[in-house]
């Protein structure tokens, strides 16, 4: 942070609080950068912020598959308290476009279940994404084929006509599988 008050630049060499070299560790930037953004909140230092956000930005765009992403994202939800932050988004964005490979990581699932801020955003970001779709694609066990049923009186099925719920109470004998 002082480098940042003399030079409006800092090197992320040093890890925050440590005499360990950041670049030992992939992804190890993100820590430091987490950490001079809540530097920066702490001390209302908004250009410091905004340098820490746009260099996270960057270095996530690789580095999201790291144990450090995990690590910072913590750090970022732990300290800052407003709900809607800059890189409260960046993290949580980067995080719904992974979310298949991030969820099989034990790091990730363990920021999951001690950060309910971040399992939260991720959730609530899931569904949002969910009700944007048209239909759904449902497979038929007997015929093998392929289908979207959407909540308009169009089933996507050739000849039949009615709502999902309709839909639904008549296919008493047919096994249908979400995919």
């Amino acid at each position: 942070m002082i480098d940042f008050l003399y030079k409006a630049q800092y090197d992320v060499g040093c890890r925050v609080g440590s005499t360990e070299r950041a670049e030992d560790e992939p992804g190890a930037p993100l820590i430091v950068h987490a950490k001079l953004y809540v530097l920066g909140d702490k001390y209302d230092i908004p250009p410091l912020k905004e340098l820490a956000s746009r260099n996270y930005g960057e270095i996530v765009e690789t580095q999201w598959n790291t144990k450090a992403f995990p690590e910072s994202a913590e750090i970022i939800y732990n300290n800052i308290v407003v709900g809607k932050d800059v890189l409260k988004d960046i993290i949580y964005e980067k995080a719904r476009g992974h979310i298949s490979t991030l969820i099989n990581e034990p790091r990730f699932e363990g920021l999951l279940r001690r950060v309910n801020d971040f399992a939260a955003d991720i959730l609530t970001s899931l569904l949002q994404n969910d009700k944007q779709r048209v239909g759904n694609i449902f497979n038929c066990d007997i015929c093998k084929s392929s289908y979207v049923l959407c909540s308009c009186n169009y089933s996507g099925v050739p000849g039949v006509s009615g709502t999902v719920s309709q839909l639904w109470s008549s296919t008493e004998g047919a096994n249908i599988v979400f995919r």
